[in-house]
């Protein structure tokens, strides 16, 4: 977030600027309270989210801190010298946030290496860079609406999203802070009217300007989050233009205390000033409790935390002016949490930690193997804690106070340079390393797949027992560090898929035109991935195959609740497909499958089973022949298939799934039930035996995340698929 700095407050007016250089009464201790209140939010929420579902919003907390302590610094600073040197103030960002930052990101890259599987390396790079150039925000907003991205593991530099917010915002504020004084001086010097000409007058031109360049952004800001979060673009949660509000908002609070004296002026009602810091302060309890992931955010629920916050920090700076109205034991009880050395110590480490915490957090089930996921919380604190304190002291600390504070802004940023250069250069060695791996195994895959046994994949799957590997060596296809991206042909560009908030489904052809039969895939992920076992009969068949692939739209006129808060553009879509498919008099059959477990919205008919039911009514009536592949079984959670096996590569059925524990229900089995003229296919022994589903089979991995198969084992599957759809065996083109 930002580093602990003593910070005192001042109140002048524009017109008394010598005024500034008063002693301030100091209220640095409650911003440490307040410090020490929203990193013990995250750090909970992130240990034991069951316990403080919304704990997130410590993450608001700090974002308004750190408007309100910067800009309170940036207003000091121009009330002074009538100016704001940019040199200086990224001088000085640089001191407070790089060097425990850098060290954070470069421990984690080589500790990644060191414990957890090669499955990582290529993702921690990734995201190491992207969180030294501070746009680590940017990245997981992609990933969190890229299809491919979904459900992966977490990386181990998630939380520098924040910073990278902050940073971007910290590039730009100050920027337009010297751009508004500069015009307005560019601007005196041509009217040449003494008025004009005026510092002080001037001054007052541009802090009146800036305020209301910074209201107009901050509310523009707002109304974008409200209007992403209403929408349902995951993207909101991590844009700064979705954020910026918040840290405009402890800008504009900065402004206010300055320019109204609210650090000096008499209180005349300070115990009305506690009993409203306790409700407040209440209000931010109560929220961490109540707000949980599904709670739309950021938009106007984040407007808690965020005036929350600010209303604490005027309340701290306005009940500084009382120092002697304060003898109550609602005052002494307040003194004595404020002054609390333990809570004072949370706060000055607060940045520290929250840098600490979250890698170990990621990192700790590589580190302790043995331990329970009870027990892996208990083991990250005190670490986390241990490398706080000695982050504290060690860098933070030295840096911020020692010789490096002397040195010139050009020395600064110079260093600055060069310590990210370092780190970068270390930060891409996982990545470097996991292909220099991928590379000397690249050769035997291909010999494989040049010439593969018949037991390859899927061949060798039985009721009773499978094969791990069919080849004397022992490799897997693909390598787990790239199963993500073993998607059939058309995935990577999206050429052939809509995403699920696009209210249309493109159509894609594969094959002769001519073709002796048309098969048409429809739905969503869960038929695509079948596309390659499809492609490969169509080689030996005159076979066309049509596409009709929508992300996280199963092909029903039911209504899933996903799509319900988008404005149902799934629907609006099949409904399209389903017209346009059966007036198409060219396809002889339809092959559907869907993931169906998902949550539907009730309030709509109809539901998901007569959903699915009226769909294949229209298209049987229309002369199609439909055949239903049944949902196939999950694998374990995320990425952890794909690291268990890579931890495991000698001996992967230590990743197999018990197969009563892999199926989910599936709506389409009850809707082929009781439908005529569809034909169902159960595809479960296609991927297990009677008592397992394995995670590797035939040199084969199935899965390349928890509920979709690999490209490759789907290649494999064609036996099955022709055996269970007699129709498609047409004959060589």
């Amino acid at each position: 977030m930002h580093t602990p700095q003593d910070i005192r407050t001042a109140g002048v007016t524009a017109g008394q600027p010598q005024q500034s250089q008063e002693k301030r009464p100091s209220f640095s201790r409650e911003i440490q309270v307040l410090r020490a209140i929203a990193v013990l939010f995250v750090v909970v929420y992130h240990l034991w989210p069951h316990a403080i579902g919304g704990g997130f919003i410590g993450v608001d907390m700090f974002f308004v801190v750190s408007g309100y302590l910067i800009t309170a610094g940036m207003i000091r600073e121009f009330e002074r010298s009538g100016k704001l040197s940019l040199a200086n103030f990224y001088a000085r960002r640089a001191r407070r946030i790089l060097p425990a930052a850098t060290l954070t990101i470069v421990t984690t890259a080589v500790l990644t290496m060191l414990v957890v599987p090669n499955t990582w390396w290529q993702d921690t790079t990734r995201h190491a860079k992207a969180s030294l150039v501070y746009v680590e925000n940017f990245l997981l907003a992609r990933d969190s609406v890229d299809y491919l991205a979904q459900d992966q593991a977490p990386s181990a530099f998630q939380h520098f999203w924040s910073l990278s917010v902050e940073e971007q915002f910290y590039i730009l504020w100050p920027v337009l802070f010297v751009l508004v004084i500069a015009l307005v001086s560019v601007l005196a010097r041509l009217s040449q009217s003494k008025p004009a000409a005026d510092p002080l007058r001037q001054r007052v031109i541009a802090r009146r300007t800036i305020c209301a360049l910074l209201v107009a952004a901050t509310i523009g800001s707002f109304v974008l989050s409200a209007r992403m979060v209403s929408s349902a673009d995951p993207a909101a949660y991590f844009v700064t233009h979705a954020r910026a509000w918040e840290l405009g908002v402890g800008a504009l609070l900065a402004f206010a205390v300055h320019y109204t004296n609210a650090a000096s002026r008499v209180v005349r009602y300070p115990r009305a000033l506690l009993g409203a810091e306790v409700f407040v302060v209440s209000a931010l309890v109560v929220g961490a409790f109540q707000y949980n992931d599904s709670t739309p955010f950021p938009g106007p629920a984040a407007l808690l935390p965020t005036l929350c916050t600010a209303a604490l920090i005027y309340i701290a700076v306005r009940l500084n002016a009382a120092t002697t109205a304060l003898q109550g034991s609602l005052g002494r009880n307040r003194a004595k949490i404020v002054e609390n050395k333990g809570v004072q110590w949370l706060g000055d480490v607060s940045y520290s930690l929250y840098l600490w915490h979250w890698p170990l957090i990621v990192l700790a089930p590589f580190m302790f193997r043995e331990a329970t996921p009870a027990q892996l919380p208990l083991l990250v604190l005190p670490i986390a804690l241990a490398a706080a304190a000695a982050s504290r002291k060690w860098i933070e600390l030295p840096v911020q106070h020692g010789q490096i504070r002397e040195w010139r802004p050009r020395r600064v940023l110079a260093a600055t340079a060069a310590l990210a250069a370092v780190a970068l250069t270390v930060s891409m060695v996982p990545e470097a390393q996991g292909r220099t791996q991928l590379a000397q195994e690249a050769s035997e895959r291909e010999s494989i797949l040049a010439n593969p046994p018949e037991e390859l994949g899927s061949g060798a799957l039985g009721k009773d027992s499978y094969e791990v590997y069919v080849t004397s060596d022992e490799v897997l296809i693909p390598a787990p560090q790239v199963v993500r991206q073993d998607v059939p042909e058309g995935q990577n560009n999206a050429e052939c898929k809509s995403e699920q908030n696009e209210a249309f489904t493109p159509r894609c052809e594969f094959g002769n035109d001519n073709a002796k039969l048309t098969v048409a895939l429809v739905g969503d992920s869960h038929i695509e991935q079948y596309l390659p076992a499809f492609q490969e009969i169509a080689k030996d068949n005159d076979i066309r195959i049509l596409t009709y692939f929508h992300a996280a739209c199963p092909f029903s006129l039911a209504v899933r609740a996903s799509d319900a808060a988008l404005g149902k553009p799934c629907l609006a879509s099949n409904e399209d497909t389903l017209r346009e498919v059966a007036a198409d008099d060219s396809i002889d059959l339809v092959v559907t499958s869907n993931r169906t477990n998902v949550k539907w919205d009730r309030s709509h008919e109809p539901d998901p089973t007569d959903g699915f039911k009226k769909a294949w009514s229209t298209l049987s009536k229309s002369g199609k022949d439909v055949v239903v592949l049944g949902d196939n079984p999950r694998s374990l959670n995320g990425d952890e298939t794909r690291d268990c096996v890579a931890l495991n590569s000698k001996d992967p059925s230590a990743c197999a799934k018990d197969r009563d524990e892999s199926f989910v229900d599936d709506y389409q089995a009850e809707a082929a039930e009781e439908s005529k003229h569809v034909t169902f296919v159960d595809t479960s022994d296609w991927f297990c035996t009677d008592d397992i589903c394995p995670a590797v089979v035939g040199n084969v991995m199935v899965y390349r995340d928890s509920e979709h198969i690999t490209a490759t084992y789907a290649a494999t599957l064609t036996k099955h698929v022709q055996e269970s759809i007699p129709a498609l065996d047409v004959g060589e083109k």
